[in-house]
């Protein structure tokens, strides 16, 4: 099972809920054992409602062999920023544990501060945290920032943590970023850090240029607890789309270095990396991919982890698709594109390529907005029909033509008109193919007219000779209320 690192806090909307499910066999040593499921069966479980626009609460529980852990949450939007309450407790082999946190987050353009209180208990315990485990008792965060001109940041972190087992630990330090030119950003930080009453410097630079829309490249050196150290990262990261990325990355600190590729296709993804710490070597190869069961179909998938949506482009292929203007794919046969990584609860907009849809056909809106939930499909079906023109030649019963007069045709979802000439031809454009009533209006009256339209893959159906009857009472009314016409 695999998640994103952290879960936002933030508030949800009145009637909004958020939650998730999952049960699965443990892993142990990941990143360094292979295949060891030995840790036996575990479970997660979150869930979240927003009770109004400004309080939203919820609870979460996990467990596996031999404990179990869970307790509620409390989310609310105060006059001035957010606060974020969690309890919890744990039980099982290890005893009795308890863990509690209180976090105050505040963002505005012209100012931004974080602020995190935590306990944990020495036996507390849950799905990535065991008994034996050392753990910060009491653990506090602060980090606050404010913008000054336009291309220069400054900021204050402050960390302290009193761990179980190692004693005490802090760093305090304060940042700044710089923005040099479009492309090239510099950050620094300064400060000390105490470790068990140790205190030594600590500080980092780090120099990051963007090449181009995916590709960034940084350099920095640091020193701490007394030792300095540099370190280079090189990185593409994947686009919505098909593709591929990789980082590549050393630190003479640590002697450490990783390198990283990954690609990715409508129906998987694929990734493989190499680490080296000091003279340990690890490895690890991995293909993911997913089913997604939506309408009357079934879709190959790259795994979903968010919301997803279908474009459908009825009967038209290679029609390109972009998710927030980025094109993720093109349609298949059936005119059909799935998009699996669309950002749940939030507006995604959803566009089609104009210039693929071939120049018989009409097109409606290229673009949609379309929010789904988490986890949650919608089907995104696009205007667009075939633009079809028919032709004929209309004759009445008598042999004559009602020559310079006006065809109605009515179908399902619209009509068409045209004018009919002297010799009684007329053309109307985008009939669908089915039987259509039309009528007739000319000089001397009215007269009514079946038209069958085959389905063809013309553009224009000649559809020759077509019988035209008098309308009896039509012409009637028209003669005794010339008004009328």
């Amino acid at each position: 099972m695999s998640g994103r690192y952290y879960f936002s806090s933030g508030l949800l909307g009145e009637g909004l809920t958020d939650y998730s499910a999952n049960v699965g066999m443990r892993r142990n040593g990941f990143g360094v054992e292979s295949f060891d499921y030995s840790g036996g069966v575990g479970f997660s479980g979150r869930y979240r409602r927003g009770l109004t626009d400004h309080l939203t609460l919820g609870g979460r529980i996990e467990g596996g062999r031999g404990f179990v852990s869970g307790g509620p949450t409390l989310t609310a939007g105060l006059p001035v920023g957010e606060l974020d309450l969690s309890v919890a407790s744990s039980g099982g082999r290890g005893g009795l544990g308890g863990a509690a946190s209180l976090g105050y987050s505040y963002i505005s353009r012209r100012f931004g501060a974080n602020v995190l209180l935590r306990y944990l208990s020495d036996t507390y315990s849950n799905l990535s945290l065991t008994p034996l485990n050392d753990r910060p008792r009491l653990q506090a965060t602060l980090s606050a920032g404010v913008p000054i001109a336009g291309r220069f940041s400054a900021g204050v972190e402050v960390q302290a943590a009193q761990a179980r087992d190692s004693g005490y630990l802090g760093r305090y330090a304060v940042r700044g970023d710089m923005q040099l030119g479009g492309s090239t950003s510099l950050s620094a930080s300064a400060g000390v850090g105490d470790a068990g009453g140790s205190i030594s410097p600590v500080a980092f630079v780090s120099l990051t240029h963007f090449f181009g829309e995916q590709t960034t490249g940084s350099a920095g050196a640091s020193s701490q607890n007394h030792q300095s150290g540099s370190n280079v990262v090189v990185q593409r990261s994947l686009s919505a789309g098909n593709g591929f990325g990789y980082r590549v990355a050393g630190d003479s600190s640590s002697s450490s270095g990783e390198a990283m590729v990954q690609a990715q296709s409508s129906f998987g993804l694929y990734q493989a990396e190499y680490h080296r710490e000091g003279a340990s070597n690890t490895g690890l190869a991995q293909a993911s991919g997913g089913v997604v069961f939506i309408g009357d179909d079934a879709f190959l998938s790259r795994p979903v982890q968010a919301g997803f949506a279908l474009i459908q482009v009825p009967g038209v292929e290679g029609v390109r698709g972009y998710l927030n203007n980025q094109e993720i794919g093109r349609t298949d046969s059936h005119g059909n594109l799935l998009i699996p990584a669309l950002a749940p609860y939030y507006g995604n907009r959803l566009r089609i390529e104009g210039t693929d849809v071939p120049m018989d056909y009409e097109v409606g809106s290229l673009e949609q907005l379309v929010a789904t939930p988490l986890r949650g499909g919608a089907q995104v079906v696009f205007d667009v029909k075939r633009s079809q023109s028919v032709a004929g030649l209309i004759r009445m019963e008598s042999g004559k033509t009602p020559a310079f007069g006006e065809l109605r045709v009515d179908y399902k979802g619209g009509h068409a008109e045209s004018p009919v000439s002297a010799e009684g031809k007329f053309w109307l454009d985008g009939v669908p193919p089915g039987k259509h009533h039309g009528l007739v209006e000319f000089r001397d009256g009215f007269c009514n007219l079946d038209l069958n339209v085959p389905a063809s893959p013309e553009r224009i159906v000649e559809l020759g000779a077509v019988r035209c009857t008098i309308d009896q009472v039509a012409t009637a009314s028209a003669v005794t209320s010339p008004a009328s016409r």
